[in-house]
């Protein structure tokens, strides 16, 4: 596949070449050669979904090993069920589900990529977050969030909250000539899964880490040396390929020798996401061309902080509101708080959320709120919203929790008299049978016990309890084509020459003998 994509990637370029009209880079640049980056503040699902690769080899114990609809369901996704082999969980706590990954191509993207793949440790994708909910002889948990499907033997590790870096503030200016600056240097060694050409949001892995001093936050950008074109393959074939106008008289050539002369280009900016001993993830935040695996990488110099707003100018607070969905729920069930948040400033802003009950997971500018063994009543959440000078604004959303039904109960339904020592199924009896046939009917997932019973002094007395049960249900099975299985008989002692009619809804338990 990667060789398909370089081969589309040189044809296309020739096209263009012969085809298009080139934009001179120029066009693409602002005065003094400087081009704004981009600000946008990363999000909680980039900074928990990017991966990362570490020399550390996580135990395979504890791992994800079914889930509620298995063996018919093999991925699990958001707020579903999951079980959990292994020891050591604590019932309430978060866990991290991740997966080792390999590059099923051997093929290397440039010389010298598997070894610093191996020198780096192993690659790990980051796939969701779960929170036991009990012990059993397996843990249960629900997944809170998801980056991607779970699958049974993905790991499972205790769970550590991430810091969200903020981006450049908005007068920080990209430049694309910029001379070397003498701090740490690496190269993108690897980009999730396993891309070769990056782009802006593309999360990418660096041979640098934390041994080298680098740390969440921190940002690098992507520089390529002209007199390094010999080592990409595409660009190599361009060199070796390089056309003039053939109505040119006698052009001059730049040696090869000469081009160390040109002005080492950047060609993107990344924000460092996470940091292990020797590499970092880190995500492109920019991007004047495409960048590839491959590429070297310089940390750049801590942004200046932002300027002062000017004494004259009042700064507001930032605005919010938030909506619960549903807004009435019954008790033991979820319902998400969304929020919307922004600054008259346009000053970056985050939100968090408390309860006066229940528990709250919150992710980005929502959380949903589990009720269960919260009790009823009205639950009110709190959301407020905070900017980098920590002005503060807050709203309350109320989220009001019912009873849940209560569970259906058996209740006896009719009598059916006999004559004493008879155990005859007259016709009063089988108007009353008829009528236990039609609800029968109408509540599919209903069963009935008929419960029969004889005075003392009748004639058979031992026997006609259980006969007369007996002979009714027989009325019902053969005569109105009810299911014998949902028609249970058995005696009591109430001293009648009658059977009680029991009837039990779906979901209902018959006590082992009927109250008298």
């Amino acid at each position: 596949m990667r060789k398909l994509a370089i081969v589309v990637l040189i044809m296309g370029g020739f096209a263009l070449a012969q085809n298009e009209p080139q934009v001179p880079l120029t066009a693409q640049v602002k005065a003094a050669n400087v081009v704004e980056a981009n600000t946008t503040q990363p999000s909680y699902s980039d900074v928990n979904c990017a991966g990362f690769v570490t020399p550390h080899i996580y135990s395979r114990e504890n791992y994800v090993t079914a889930g509620w609809d298995s063996p018919h369901q093999m991925d699990y996704a958001d707020r579903e069920f999951v079980y959990l082999a292994g020891t050591g969980y604590q019932e309430g706590a978060v866990y991290e589900v991740i997966r080792p990954v390999q590059d099923m191509d051997r093929e290397e993207v440039f010389v010298g990529q598997r070894a610093l793949m191996r020198a780096a440790g192993q690659l790990y994708e980051e796939v969701a977050h779960v929170r036991v909910t009990s012990l059993r002889q397996v843990a249960i948990a629900k997944v809170e969030f998801a980056c991607s499907a779970i699958y049974p033997g993905d790991l499972v590790v205790p769970y550590e909250e991430k810091t969200i870096p903020t981006y450049h503030a908005a007068s920080i200016q990209f430049d694309p000539f910029a001379p070397p600056n003498g701090k740490a240097t690496g190269r993108i060694f690897l980009a999730r899964d396993f891309d070769f050409l990056v782009g802006t949001g593309t999360k990418v892995y660096l041979t640098v880490g934390a041994d080298q001093g680098v740390k969440v936050g921190d940002y690098f950008r992507v520089v390529r040396p002209y007199n390094e074109i010999h080592k990409v393959h595409p660009d190599n074939l361009s060199l070796n390929n390089m056309m003039a106008d053939p109505l040119q008289k006698k052009p001059p050539s730049l040696p090869y020798r000469e081009w160390d002369k040109l002005p080492r280009r950047s060609l993107g900016e990344m924000i460092v996401l996470n940091v292990s001993p020797k590499s970092s993830t880190a995500m492109m935040t920019y991007a004047l061309q495409d960048v590839t695996v491959g590429d070297a990488v310089e940390m750049e110099e801590p942004p200046p902080p932002p300027a002062p707003a000017p004494a004259a100018e009042a700064m507001r607070p930032p605005i919010i509101s938030c909506i619960a969905t549903p807004s009435t729920v019954q008790e033991g069930q979820s319902s998400t708080i969304n929020c919307e948040a922004s600054s008259p400033d346009n000053r970056p802003v985050s939100i968090s959320f408390t309860s006066d009950r229940g528990r709250l997971a919150p992710r980005d500018s929502s959380a949903v709120l589990d009720t269960a063994n919260a009790g009823q009543g009205p639950i009110n959440v709190m959301a407020t919203a905070s900017d980098d000078r920590n002005l503060t604004a807050s709203t309350t959303t109320t989220v009001n929790v019912e009873a849940a039904p209560a569970a259906p109960q058996a209740s006896k339904l009719a009598d059916i008299a006999f004559r004493s020592g008879s155990a005859y199924v007259d016709n009063r009896a089988k108007a009353v049978l008829d009528d236990v046939a039609l609800k029968l009917q109408n509540e599919p997932g209903s069963t009935v016990v008929i419960s029969g019973s004889a005075g003392p002094r009748e004639r058979g007395a031992s026997r006609l309890p259980m006969l007369r049960a007996s002979n009714a249900r027989n009325y019902l099975v053969k005569s109105k084509g009810v299911d014998p299985n949902r028609v249970k008989v058995q005696t009591n002692t109430s001293g009648a020459s009658a059977a009680e009619i029991w009837f039990v809804p779906q979901g209902a338990e018959m006590p082992a003998a009927p109250p008298q």
